[in-house]
Formats: structure tokens, C-alpha cells, sequence
């Protein structure tokens, strides 16, 4: 599957909203955010789209408003202020 034959098959989903086109590095990970539940079927649907496009790179699927973030510590493992 081609980046824009990826790009209409999301497209194609009812629950996704917009699709931005990327460009990755190795060791990348790529992240599928939506503000609503998405049902099992559709989060594997929709990283197989990706993984098509992109089979060396992990794929994360945050449904539902969730959030995922990192906080680095420093040296002393005191966390930025």
C-alpha cells in the first residue's frame, strides 16, 4: 500500500478526522491519536494501514482522549521545573 492509498483508507474510516502527511527516522513510533472510543476491530484496522506503509516502525493507537507523554529527568533524576 502507497503513503496515499494509506492516506484514503484512514480517510475512509468514520472516526478519523484528519490524516497529516509525515516523514520518519528510523526508531520512530508512530502515534494515532482519537478523541473517541475506537472498537478493537478499527485500532487494528487502522494499524495494519500503517504498518503497510511503514512495516519498520512500532505503532501506538491512543483512543478516547488519552494522552501519552514523557517527562525526562535530569542526571540527578530530578525532573525539569
Amino acid at each position: 500500500m502507497t503513503h496515499d492509498e494509506a492516506v484514503a483508507a484512514l480517510e475512509d474510516m468514520p472516526d478519523v478526522v484528519s490524516v497529516q502527511k509525515v516523514g520518519l527516522q528510523p526508531g520512530d513510533v508512530i502515534v494515532l491519536r482519537s478523541p473517541v472510543f475506537l472498537g478493537r476491530e478499527t485500532i487494528h484496522q487502522m494499524t495494519q494501514i500503517m504498518k503497510s506503509v511503514w512495516p519498520d516502525h512500532r505503532v501506538v493507537v491512543l483512543d478516547a482522549g488519552l494522552t501519552l507523554e514523557v517527562v525526562r529527568t535530569d542526571a540527578m533524576g530530578e525532573a525539569p521545573r
